[in-house]
């Protein structure tokens, strides 16, 4: 392959009627960004590639133009599709004449790796017609009407996955064959090879490049990429980081005085701020907020980061709450966060970072917590939609399970077996490698039971 030239061909022309909503599963947000982006951007870090072309539905060009010039520098060229996922391909192929081989993949595929992306291209050097499967891990049958015709070996079957690749005169000459027999609805370019008798080549797959095809997979997805930001302790570089300048809200005490010190420990120039402090900030009075953004703004501040660390619990049922204690829960749990992000832009460098602390209890509520968890889930929601109206920031909430804080021991008491907690220190850890990734309106769960300190290994 010394002359080869590698065509990464993306199809995104499906309308995506599986998951019930107008708008294309290509177009659907995950993670802050739509599904295509996430796509895109694996296929210009694996380096692997010569040119990349997205082969699209003509109503949709302007879209993916804009979402091209969003993750790559280099142009994208763009491709209108056919009526089917084999006429779309056939289009891809027909539009990169100039490269010898092609690689072809779906972009509702977000989770696919540059590794992946450029062991499959290696691959070309060995091999005309490539695969990328799995291990089936549930029993395969194949049907008769409404029951089981047979139940073929399960050692013997696997599940198909892309990208796929070829020798591009391969491909071609495999998509004339089947439009001249009449083929004309494959949903596989590997099948149309199969038809030529020529062999496909299995290059081993990842579980984690699932593809979206109903509304909750978008879910999956985000855990999935969650988890694939995660590593243990002992693999992160306790002293690298790229911020130089951190606010904590709520940081002189529990939390946010852990991070604030942890951030310090590296380096970072950290201002931790209360309502004693100065400037002082109570996030449960809008006239302290606007007072203390405008004597930050005098002292010429802006920071890359900024943590909101403030929580009120206070453990009463509906039937024994009043309106004040209510109020109170979301002045500070939600209404802060509020009054914060809406002037985001007087103190948050463009691309940085405002992470909010939240809880577990966002997940559920329970007797007790009702003003606690409703709270904690809305904030959620909060970041969210602030995530996607300001893309030129980050946003990102952190939902620790059970924490050793003032806060919960001023509502449970000292009874609880410190084991069971998490530590401030733990979640400040976790905080932190968060606070490096790029991705933005995601819940991070942090858990004592799982290895939780999150860093990005792309």
């Amino acid at each position: 392959m010394s002359n080869s030239r590698v065509a990464g061909i993306v199809l995104a022309s499906g309308a995506g009627s599986r998951t019930g909503l107008d708008i294309p599963k290509q177009f659907l947000k995950l993670a802050g960004r739509t599904v295509l982006a996430h796509t895109l951007r694996a296929f210009v870090r694996s380096g692997a590639l010569d040119e990349i072309l997205i082969v699209t539905h003509p109503d949709f060009t302007d879209r993916v133009r804009e979402i091209c010039s969003s993750v790559s520098e280099v142009p994208i060229k763009i491709v209108e599709g056919g009526a089917s996922r084999q006429e779309s391909s056939y289009f891809g192929i027909l539009a990169c004449p100039a490269a010898t081989h092609v690689l072809i993949h779906d972009a509702v595929r977000p989770l696919i790796s540059p590794t992946l992306i450029a062991k499959v291209v290696a691959g070309l050097k060995s091999h005309d017609a490539i695969d990328v499967c799995i291990p089936a891990t549930d029993t395969i049958v194949t049907k008769a009407g409404e029951h089981i015709y047979a139940i073929p070996p399960r050692e013997n079957m696997m599940l198909g996955q892309t990208p796929q690749a070829f020798r591009r005169d391969l491909i071609l000459q495999a998509h004339l064959a089947a439009q001249e027999a009449g083929c004309k609805d494959s949903t596989d370019d590997c099948g149309l090879v199969l038809r030529l008798n020529f062999p496909v080549y299995i290059e081993s797959g990842e579980r984690t490049n699932m593809k979206i095809t109903y509304l909750n997979d978008i879910y999956i997805a985000e855990r999935l990429i969650q988890v694939a930001g995660l590593k243990p302790h002992h693999e992160i570089d306790s002293h690298s980081t790229c911020m130089q300048t951190a606010l904590v809200i709520g940081g002189t005490s529990g939390i946010g005085e852990s991070i604030a010190s942890l951030l310090r420990q590296r380096g970072v120039k950290t201002l931790a701020v209360g309502r004693q402090t100065d400037p002082p900030v109570d996030v449960s009075c809008s006239e302290s907020v606007r007072t203390f953004l405008e004597a930050i703004k005098l002292q010429g501040k802006r920071f890359d980061c900024a943590i909101y660390c403030p929580g009120k619990l206070i453990l009463k049922n509906i039937e024994d709450y009043d309106e004040e204690d209510w109020d109170s829960t979301y002045e500070i749990n939600l209404k802060g966060v509020f009054r914060l992000l809406r002037q985001v832009a007087q103190f948050l460098n463009v691309g940085g970072h405002f992470l909010a602390v939240g809880s577990s209890s966002y997940s559920r509520g329970r007797a007790g917590y009702a003003a606690y968890s409703s709270s904690k889930a809305a904030l959620i929601n909060l970041i969210q939609a602030v995530a996607e109206e300001l893309p030129e920031f980050r946003f990102n909430v952190v939902s620790p399970q059970r924490a050793e804080t003032g806060l919960r021991s001023s509502a449970f008491g000292s009874s609880e077996n410190p084991q069971s907690l998490l530590t401030p220190e733990d979640i400040a850890e976790c905080v932190l490698n968060i606070l490096e990734t790029e991705l933005t309106g995601m819940n991070f769960d942090v858990r004592i039971d799982i290895p939780f300190t999150a860093k990005r290994t792309a």
